[in-house]
């Protein structure tokens, strides 16, 4: 991948041709990386819904509280049954750290079920390996 960087701020990125496996092709999700990292609506901040689903009724929540709230629910599930927990946490920044070990890890000691990520994904992890 190619990025393209003005006053420490990616403003472009863009699949390298001349990388054997892809040509330069980049998937959608990956091609408008930086309009999503930059756009307006891009949530920073922990939201909690309290209302109907669809309603669009959200409270900010702070970062310890909403840690405390999603870990005392997973805690609640790990202790009926850790397989219920189905790990979907796909890959971050693609970075080794944020794509799939701490997830992973994370998941492991829940006790949670595997979850084979896609087919892109396992090609990505294979090349990156």
């Amino acid at each position: 991948m190619l990025v393209t960087v003005e006053n420490g701020k990616a403003i472009k990125v863009a699949g390298d041709p001349e990388h054997p496996p892809t040509s330069g092709a980049l998937c959608a999700k990956v091609s408008r990386y930086t309009e999503r990292t930059y756009h307006p609506d891009h949530v920073l901040t922990p939201l909690k819904r309290v209302g109907p689903k669809g309603k669009g009724s959200l409270k900010l929540l702070s970062w310890e509280q909403a840690i405390a709230e999603i870990s005392a629910r997973l805690r609640g599930i790990a202790e009926r049954n850790p397989q219920a927990i189905v790990p979907y946490s796909y890959a971050g920044t693609m970075g080794l750290v944020q794509g799939e070990r701490i997830a992973a890890r994370f998941f492991h000691k829940l006790g949670a079920s595997l979850l084979d990520r896609t087919i892109c994904a396992s090609a990505g992890a294979t090349a990156l390996k």
